[in-house]
């Protein structure tokens, strides 16, 4: 719960500054003192406490809150959107008025802001208004935040004027996470689409949440992507729009790194340019997963799936970085059977005393099969392993450089 000390936030008063100031001049505190901390800053000391805990990873995913001295709340920060995914968002869903259902932190309000497109922005919650009108200022962004929840607003104002809804619901039930349970957001995506399907929407919703079931319950147009940022997948968009599907939803993955953007939605590759003599070991990345393209992967040729999720192949083309990691294999085939069986053999055919473990179905931990194999982490060599039946199959690799 926001405290509602952030309502006495005050850009002229000193005490208020003085939080601001921790990190728009990147005051360290480590480790944080309390009782330090309660003298300089009073009342403010529990506010203060939090930004010099967010400071170092705040700096990394939102580094104009943090030079504008913006003032941060925990869970707020948490949930909301990183800097460089933002700003792609507000170019490539591109608003002239916008209405964000869910402004929580304010980032990518903030972003759509920043391309003079009109934000209107609402949050339940009070308290974190009151800290979000102090951030605008500091940002210099005008934003018209209301107290309000998503179901009053949309009931007691016309939508007319918006050319786009965006919703990024609420993805806990209390202290849980329910980050793949669409069903228990709040506010509820379904029935809000469904009372107003005239309008385009934008949901933003948590990597683990199955593109195929979100299809099967929105009978719209439906864009689906998925969006990479540093090798790590931080979020699923839908896009909703006003139209009854005609053919299968766009899938798209969205590489972002800075202000580079990369687009993939086509798992097509040209055997010639791409195929080798080599037989190579490929594992396909979070985006993949996430909009099911491994699905598509296996054709028995040139591309084979090692296991029932289809999250390990052996192929002999040569996957872009951008799909995943491809492996050179260094083993025969001959680590497969029981851990004792594939640990005796790491040891006296391949002389093998550190890799770095990738275990996929096999109904055990990672920390289990590397204590049962005793092998230290590795940045070099990796093993990729998997368990069908009774038995594990694993593969001694290489990670290729381009």
């Amino acid at each position: 719960m926001v405290s509602n000390i952030y309502c006495k936030l005050n850009k002229f008063d000193a005490k208020t500054e003085g939080i601001s100031e921790i990190n728009s001049k990147l005051i360290v505190e480590n480790p944080i003192h309390t009782a330090k901390l309660q003298k300089k800053h009073g009342d403010f000391y529990a506010m203060a406490a939090t930004q010099h805990e967010l400071q170092s990873k705040a700096l990394k995913k939102i580094p104009s809150f943090i030079h504008a001295g913006c003032i941060l709340d925990k869970r707020a920060y948490e949930q909301c959107t990183s800097e460089d995914v933002a700003v792609w968002k507000a170019r490539f869903f591109h608003s002239k008025n916008l209405l964000s259902l869910t402004g929580g932190l304010g980032v990518d309000d903030w972003a759509w802001a920043k391309t003079n497109c009109l934000v209107t922005s609402i949050d339940t919650n009070e308290n974190l208004n009151c800290l979000f009108g102090y951030n605008t200022n500091k940002l210099g962004v005008d934003i018209n935040r209301l107290t309000i929840s998503a179901e009053e607003y949309l009931e007691s104002h016309s939508l007319d004027d918006f050319d786009l809804i965006y919703i990024d619901p609420d993805r806990r039930d209390g202290q849980t996470r329910i980050s793949n349970r669409v069903d228990l957001f709040s506010p509820n995506i379904f029935e809000l689409i469904d009372k107003y399907p005239s309008k385009k929407w934008l949901i933003k919703l948590s990597p683990m949440v199955d593109s195929e079931f979100l299809a099967g319950q929105i009978n719209r147009k439906l864009s689906f992507y998925s969006v990479v940022n540093r090798s790590e997948v931080k979020e699923l968009l839908v896009l909703v729009e006003n139209e009854i599907p005609t053919t299968a939803p766009l899938k798209e993955m969205v590489h972002i790194e800075g202000k580079e953007y990369r687009y993939f939605s086509d798992f097509k590759i040209n055997a010639e340019t791409n195929q080798s003599d080599s037989i190579y070991f490929f594992e396909p990345n979070a985006g993949v997963f996430n909009l099911k393209l491994n699905r598509i992967l296996h054709n028995g040729k040139t591309v084979v799936a090692l296991n029932e999720q289809q999250t390990f192949f052996r192929t002999s083309i040569l996957f872009p970085n951008e799909f995943g990691r491809t492996f050179r294999i260094i083993s025969a085939n001959d680590l497969t059977g029981g851990l004792n069986k594939i640990a005796k053999t790491l040891k006296e055919k391949y002389s093998i005393k550190e890799a770095s473990i990738t275990a996929r179905e096999c109904k055990i931990s990672t920390e289990e099969i590397r204590k049962s194999l005793n092998l230290k982490e590795s940045d070099r060599t990796y093993l990729m392993i998997t368990k069908i039946g009774k038995y594990f199959n694993a593969w001694l690799c290489e990670k290729i450089i381009y």
